[in-house]
């Protein structure tokens, strides 16, 4: 049995004996121990009685017991016959574990059904690192269950992470198994920051932006975001199927400031990209020098040349 052993004996036929002394030793010939004390009154009617041995027991061990009949003044008969019993060992390894990698924010873990029926449930064991110390995840009590997510939408758990697990049957008694054999998983990474981000200077009142194409090819859209002089970043425009933009409708002269971050199918986000500053158009300076005169009953005006090579 696990971690107790079950003891019956035929009862004294004399009322003299008021009781009875059960002795342990894991050696058949020496070292006994008491270890308890059964009252004749405790014994019940009938010619047998049993006592259910618990003590501090140990797995897959052979325990020798003798027993002796007490009186009132606490003197014993000779021991009776020796007997012994082997406990119940370790439940079985569980074979066959297995963890999922590649989900996002989450790992799936999946083991056989344990076939023993002395099996009531699972401890599963994680660790961040391979060699580290592995800490109960979570206690699964029931042996009909061979499944566990990891993460998901009650636990958060890192992206492009990876995670060790080991698991362990467990009996009534909470006796474990070894431990299965350890099995690692890693979740979904981010996509990497966009990079070639490129602003072509000196348009009229708009700004082309163009960038390289993330190496994810589940990638489904880009978010453009804008900042003006002081003023706070803040989404602009969400680009799918291309790597370009045309941002219109800007004032003259002026400095934009511009970064774009990835996303994949699964809605995870990559770090910014590089922020990249660049001045629309100015329109032409003011004209300097400007005349104007009568002559021959016309209005001559002139003016000093603007300097912009394209007036």
């Amino acid at each position: 049995m696990i971690r107790e052993i079950k003891l019956m004996w035929n009862l004294a036929d004399s009322p003299f004996i008021k009781g009875y002394h059960i002795y342990r030793s894991t050696s058949a010939n020496k070292n006994y121990v008491r270890i308890k004390k059964v009252i004749a009154s405790d014994a019940g009617g009938g010619k047998k009685t049993q006592y259910t041995d618990r003590e501090g027991l140990q797995d897959n061990t052979r325990y020798f017991y003798r027993i002796t009949a007490i009186e009132d003044s606490e003197r014993e008969t000779s021991p009776s016959v020796t007997v012994s019993a082997i406990t119940k060992g370790k439940p079985a390894t569980i074979r066959g574990f297995k963890a999922q990698s590649g989900l996002v924010k989450k790992i799936e873990l999946t083991w056989p059904i344990s076939q023993s029926e002395e099996v009531e449930g699972y401890n599963l064991y994680m660790s961040k690192e391979k060699e580290g110390t592995f800490s109960l995840l979570k206690r699964i009590d029931s042996r009909a269950i061979n499944s566990f997510v990891h993460g998901g939408v009650f636990e958060k758990i890192d992206d492009n992470a990876t995670y060790y697990y080991s698991m362990k049957t467990f009996t009534k008694m909470n006796v474990e198994s070894d431990p299965s054999e350890t099995v690692s998983a890693t979740t979904k990474p981010r996509p990497v920051k966009p990079s070639g981000l490129n602003a072509e200077k000196l348009q009229v009142k708009e700004v082309p932006l163009t960038w390289q194409p993330n190496p994810e090819k589940d990638i489904a859209v880009y978010h453009i975001y804008r900042s003006m002089d002081s003023e706070d970043f803040s989404q602009i425009a969400e680009i799918t199927g291309k790597t370009s933009y045309q941002d219109k409708d800007l004032k003259d002269g002026s400095i934009y400031r511009y970064k774009i971050l990835a996303e994949d199918k699964d809605k995870l986000r990559s770090d910014f990209s590089g922020t990249v500053s660049v001045q629309t158009k100015p329109k032409p300076k003011r004209l300097e020098g400007i005349t104007g005169d009568i002559r021959d009953g016309n209005a001559v005006l002139s003016w000093q040349p603007g300097s912009e090579p394209d007036l």
